[in-house]
């Protein structure tokens, strides 16, 4: 049975390659799209933080991805709303891709400028074209597990499943605090299904 909630990076591979090679609206191409959904995936990036980045905003030296757009690093003040920390994460470790498809992007220019309505179209026709339909809804109106946010909670998800520690989930997803990252990581029938199977195999004549 498969997971309708949770993509691994064994899905992931298959939903790229089954993005659609036609240019659409934004004229980005193949790609872009590729590049676009690797950097979400990769650094658990929200839909809009991903949409506003620039050239810029990555220092492959250093593997370090600052985000001038985000939903928690501002606070509101009598004075309007004003930065409250830098929100920085780490990009994939292998960067060299990403170097050479920066290199041909015009500086302080949106990499991708597309809308998050455009990404939600984009994913869906993915997840069709992969043959992975339970990550989508014939009904738009319910749409729930369809969606490309889908891909920022994997990344949660893989990383308790490596065991990584609590602490450093949370910093990875940015989270204020930990109640929403116990959202996030909340564990479901497959993840003890494959616990029961490795600690407590079936005894076989």
């Amino acid at each position: 049975m498969p997971e309708s909630n949770f993509v691994s990076e064994a899905d992931f591979e298959k939903l790229l390659n089954s993005l659609p090679i036609q240019y659409d609206n934004a004229k980005l191409t193949l790609q872009d799209w590729k590049m676009f959904f690797k950097v979400m995936y990769g650094c658990a990036l929200r839909v809009k933080e991903t949409t506003r980045l620039k050239p810029e905003d990555f220092d492959l030296e250093h593997k370090i991805l600052t985000l001038n757009e985000t939903k928690t690093g501002w606070k509101k003040t009598k004075e309007g709303k004003v930065r409250k920390a830098q929100r920085t994460t780490i990009l994939p470790q292998d960067a060299i891709e990403l170097k050479a498809y920066l290199a041909s992007k015009l500086s302080n220019q949106l990499i991708w400028p597309i809308t998050r309505q455009t990404v939600w179209h984009k994913f869906k026709a993915m997840c069709i074209n992969s043959g992975l339909s339970y990550f989508w809804q014939k009904d738009d109106r319910a749409f729930k597990q369809g969606w490309p946010y889908l891909l920022r909670s994997s990344r949660a998800k893989i990383m308790v499943r490596e065991h990584a520690d609590f602490s450093l989930i949370q910093l990875k997803m940015r989270h204020k605090g930990q109640s929403v990252t116990f959202r996030y990581t909340e564990l479901d029938i497959h993840a003890l299904l494959a616990w029961e199977a490795e600690h407590y195999p079936l005894i076989t004549a």
